[in-house]
């Protein structure tokens, strides 16, 4: 699977919910960068190797992102930074001058609240830490997240176009994924990517006298020149129609005429 990440060993505790004790745990990343599943401890020890593999990285303005929330009491520590085993950076880590402390998993933590960014370059690659201290240091973490991917991975929001006959009883609507021009399917090698499909949304659509009228709403594939769907939908009273995009990977059309 894409956007996973790996960590391992030196956990602070094992979670039963794991197959395998503390050796191993996984970050599993959405598509727009977002968190859907954690397994990771909350605590990195000494001697800590956090691997994070990240595919197909559409630009290098996209960074891996988190927070250190704390550190052990007392301690220090020094979190080597590599990407695809090139150093990137050293980041040092005190709990000298806090003033709020919890308690982690039974450690005594000095709040420090760093944020942490890893720019990342175009492409496969894999991020590691190597968390490094004279002493049994360990750090909270927490608010993992890869920014700049976009919502479907270099290409974010979707354009829509809309055109009306001067009657004002038809409306043709084209609902454009942004970022999928002939450009960008050579830039990103979109042809090469699985693209997961934009997911229906609701949106309501003013129409000028239309209030308590029906109107006949059809939706195509523009791409394979097919109707995907159609029925009739009435106006409300306020003269909006309330419509649904069904799920699409590229564009899709709609077509809203009067039913008379």
């Amino acid at each position: 699977m894409e956007n996973i990440a790996f960590a391992e060993p030196a956990f602070s505790e094992t979670i039963p919910s794991r197959e395998s004790s503390n050796d191993i745990a996984g970050i599993e990343l959405s598509s727009n960068g977002t968190v859907v599943k954690n397994t990771m401890s909350a605590l990195w020890k000494k001697g800590a190797l956090i691997s994070f593999k990240i595919d197909n990285v559409p630009s290098p303005k996209c960074v891996l992102a988190f927070e250190i929330v704390g550190i052990s009491k007392g301690d220090s520590a020094v979190i080597s930074v590599t990407r695809n085993d090139d150093p990137v950076s050293k980041i040092q880590i005190s709990s000298e001058g806090a003033k709020k402390f919890e308690t982690v998993l039974g450690v005594e933590t000095a709040v420090v609240n760093r944020a942490v960014s890893v720019p990342l370059d175009r492409g496969d690659q894999n991020v590691v830490f190597q968390i490094l201290s004279d002493t049994d240091a360990a750090l909270s973490v927490a608010n993992f997240k890869v920014y700049g991917m976009g919502s479907n991975k270099g290409f974010g929001s979707v354009r829509v176009y809309a055109a009306a006959e001067k009657d004002g009883t038809s409306r043709y609507l084209w609902f454009k994924r942004a970022g999928t021009d002939t450009a960008n399917f050579s830039k990103y090698k979109l042809y090469e990517r699985e693209l997961p499909d934009v997911r229906p949304s609701d949106f309501a659509l003013d129409i000028e006298g239309g209030a308590g009228k029906d109107f006949k709403v059809t939706w195509w594939d523009t791409r394979e020149n097919k109707e995907i769907a159609s029925g009739v939908v009435k106006c409300g009273a306020d003269s909006k129609l309330k419509l649904r995009t069904p799920p699409f990977k590229l564009d899709v059309a709609c077509a809203v005429e009067e039913a008379k």
